[in-house]
């Protein structure tokens, strides 16, 4: 995972931004198990699957690259992808394939497909299909022969209590998307409320406290939260000058 903050570093952080950081928390953290329950820090269930939804969509415009090697077996069609797996580098893993793998002629039924080589008589090379919300490839025919292909690929963030995959300066704008729903989580509360009351003796002075304009707003912060997600991720491009990408 590297050494990039942990998922409890980055849900004490999300509560500092949403502001859910005083004595009664809107996403409570989690009961230690002593004789005197205390909060544990950055442990709050909802807050950590708020982050983890971040990732996906974080993951979806500024995907890490990672590299990864298929080794393709005589007798094998389908190859489990990594976990992490998005999709694949096209050029990165065209490179790979050269020369191409070739198909085990023996399935072939006749008339043989052969391509005239230098050394001899080879059958034409197989196809890849690729089905990457499975986290699998499958190819047309069995291998010839066993063949390592390392190609590069586009991978899913993650976080854990190990570390997280996410740069530290891309944190803010990582963490953007799960702001963003933990600010509508609130406000549906105080929606669902719908009521006007007073603070004061027996609620009959005082301060008037409007649910409804606090969900509203709640939602204003949530949305501005949007635009700078779509300004900064969503429509910057991300290679810096020479072509390289900065977000590896």
């Amino acid at each position: 995972m590297g050494t990039q903050k942990k998922m409890t570093d980055l849900v004490i952080r999300l509560r500092n931004q949403i502001r859910d950081n005083g004595a009664t928390q809107a996403f409570p953290d989690l009961l230690s198990s002593s004789s005197t329950p205390q909060p544990i820090p950055g442990s709050s269930p909802e807050l950590q699957q708020f982050i983890e939804d971040a990732l996906g969509v974080f993951s979806k415009w500024r995907p890490r690259r990672r590299e990864t090697t298929l080794t393709l077996q005589p007798g094998t069609k389908v190859y489990a992808l990594p976990d992490d797996w998005i999709t694949k580098d096209a050029e990165s893993f065209q490179a790979a394939c050269q020369p191409p793998p070739l198909p085990d002629i023996n399935e072939y039924a006749l008339p043989f497909v052969y391509t005239l080589q230098p050394l001899g008589i080879q059958a034409s090379t197989m196809n890849f299909k690729w089905y990457d919300d499975d986290q699998e490839v499958r190819l047309t025919s069995d291998p010839r022969q066993i063949m390592a292909l390392t190609f590069d690929y586009y991978a899913h963030h993650t976080a854990d209590e190990t570390g997280s995959t996410i740069p530290n300066p891309m944190i803010y704008l990582a963490l953007l998307p799960a702001a963003e729903n933990a600010l509508r989580a609130i406000a549906t509360d105080y929606a669902v409320k719908l009521q006007k009351y007073k603070i004061g003796v027996g609620g009959k002075s005082g301060i008037e406290v409007d649910d409804s304009k606090i969900a509203d707003n709640l939602l204003r912060e949530a949305e501005s939260y949007r635009a700078i997600f779509e300004k900064e991720i969503i429509f910057k491009p991300y290679a810096t000058s020479g072509g390289s990408d900065q977000w590896q």
